[in-house]
């Protein structure tokens, strides 16, 4: 998955919730306070944290199995390939 914003969290509670057992995040974002209005995944205390992190630390706690694996950063088109 590309980006935990919006959209992004809530696939990425879908896939957990669903069981998938492997989830790749990418984000070079932050949490910041105005996140938290459409952002559902992320908590107060999550401001500040880099969004693969908190996402990783909150879909931990919907699916214990499912193997997150999170890179902090951006992707350029060609190195999506790699996944």
């Amino acid at each position: 998955m590309i980006g935990v914003g919006g959209f992004g969290t809530v696939l990425s509670v879908l896939m957990a919730g669903a069981g998938v057992g492997k989830i790749y995040i990418v984000d070079g974002d932050v949490v910041n306070e105005e996140n938290l209005s459409r952002q559902f995944l992320f908590r107060q205390n999550h401001i500040g944290m880099p969004k693969v992190v908190a996402a990783k630390e909150a879909l931990h706690a919907i699916n214990l199995t499912s193997k997150l694996l999170i890179l902090r950063g951006l992707l350029k088109l060609k190195a999506i390939w790699t996944f």
